[in-house]
């Protein structure tokens, strides 16, 4: 991420403002000042401000700004003061969005938050109510018949609950739209697209890990918290970082923020090829290196799964680079 600020361009930056968060690096002004001057330089250059980069990034800033000023008590002395004038968490989340963050950060959770405070959950249910998948499906219609961008940020404007709804509801985001006759490619930018494609062939990759019984810790903080790999072996001392391209893993900061901690470093990829390097302790490997053993196993749906991302990834611009 070195480099002046004239170099960098509004993807650059995006893609910095990710990998920083995906490193567990904070991204609020003041932590990218700290220790990131050429990054800040290029956000005032490109964005103005660090709000306007990271809602670049698809990320709300409220959601990363340190919440230092609440505390449990406080949070419930708030919640039992406002409580009898919202309808749903939709209402408490648009009208005392602060209070709605600091829920969600300091309890997790709604119903921990009842249970801390005695209530009980299915009367707060009552009061709160838990949006449905026709609910999030009714808004998605709405909004394409308006003609406005089905993107999850544009749409959590309008529909905070997105998000755990779709998950609940549908699995993914991505099958909410499909359920609507719409494709989730149709409705991302350049650079989210390219993100969003890391984070399926990242998660396809633990799921076949899983599969495979390798005892692998998905992104476990290490190192009091400073580093996150995407897996952990803890017998071996070895870390597994995903990317989606070969030629993406000398662009990135992933070898010199993970070698110094581990005793190798494998990066497993999904397109591209092999790149000769001289780095030692450091291993590129083609996801289809775990496929005959994924075969043997009776799970040859991963395999197929991993093409699909691969086509996927085929109509992908290459302004992704960075981002994947």
């Amino acid at each position: 991420m070195a480099g002046k600020a004239s170099k960098w361009s509004k993807e650059k930056v995006v893609a910095a403002i990710l990998a920083r968060r995906d490193a567990g690096l904070g991204v609020t002004s003041s932590e990218i000042r700290k220790d990131d001057t050429p990054l800040r330089g290029a956000i005032a250059t490109h964005f103005g401000g660090t709000d306007a980069a990271l809602l670049a990034a698809g990320i709300d800033p409220i959601s990363v700004k340190p919440l230092t000023y609440w505390n449990k008590q406080m949070i419930r002395t708030e919640f039992l003061r406002i409580r009898g004038s919202v309808s749903s968490v939709n209402d408490l989340s648009r009208q005392y969005r602060s209070l709605d963050h600091a829920i969600r950060k300091h309890y997790g959770t709604y119903d921990a938050l009842c249970d801390d405070l005695g209530i009980d959950v299915t009367t707060i249910r009552k009061q709160v109510r838990e949006w449905s998948g026709d609910d999030l499906l009714a808004v998605l219609r709405e909004m394409r018949d308006e003609g406005q961008p089905l993107n999850i940020t544009n749409v959590h404007a309008r529909f905070p609950s997105i998000h755990p709804v779709a998950v609940r509801c549908f699995g993914s985001y991505e099958n909410a739209l499909a359920e609507i006759g719409e494709k989730i490619q149709d409705h991302i930018c350049e650079m989210k697209f390219g993100s969003y494609l890391g984070k399926k062939f990242e998660r396809k990759l633990n799921e076949a890990f899983e599969a495979l019984n390798m005892g692998y810790k998905y992104q476990k903080r290490l190192c009091g918290g400073s580093i996150m790999p995407d897996f952990w072996d803890e017998s071996r001392r070895t870390f597994i970082d995903a990317k989606l391209s070969s030629w993406t893993v000398f662009c990135s900061s992933s070898i010199e923020k993970y070698l110094p901690h581990c005793n190798k470093l494998i990066v497993v990829y999904l397109r591209g090829e092999e790149i000769a390097h001289e780095i030692p302790n450091l291993e590129l490997r083609h996801v289809s290196h775990y496929y005959p053993a994924l075969v043997e196993t009776g799970n040859e749906e991963l395999v197929s799964q991993f093409e699909d991302i691969l086509r996927e990834a085929s109509t992908e611009p290459t302004t992704e680079v960075l981002a994947a």
